[in-house]
């Protein structure tokens, strides 16, 4: 039993992710899972030098990714 080779493409738009995608393919490669979005997000507070804290919440800053798993399809059973 041989292993494959799998690969995680991340990106940050879907029309990025969607280009790896083919270009992959291309290659040989297929999805293992559908595309998935990450969302990441932190709050950033206000640091106050004199007293040594964060005082006030100033915002909440908000990152979207995708990703998607694909792995190497053998040869032997593209046809």
């Amino acid at each position: 039993m041989t292993r494959q080779l799998q690969v995680t493409v991340r990106r940050m738009t879907l029309s990025q992710i969607a280009r790896a995608i083919r270009d992959l393919e291309r290659r040989g490669y297929e999805c293992v899972a559908p595309v998935r979005k990450i969302s990441n997000s932190k709050k950033i507070f206000r640091y106050d030098e004199r007293c040594g804290r964060f005082i006030d919440f100033e915002s909440v800053e908000q990152h979207d990714g995708y990703f998607v798993k694909m792995r190497k399809v053998r040869e032997e059973m593209k046809q």
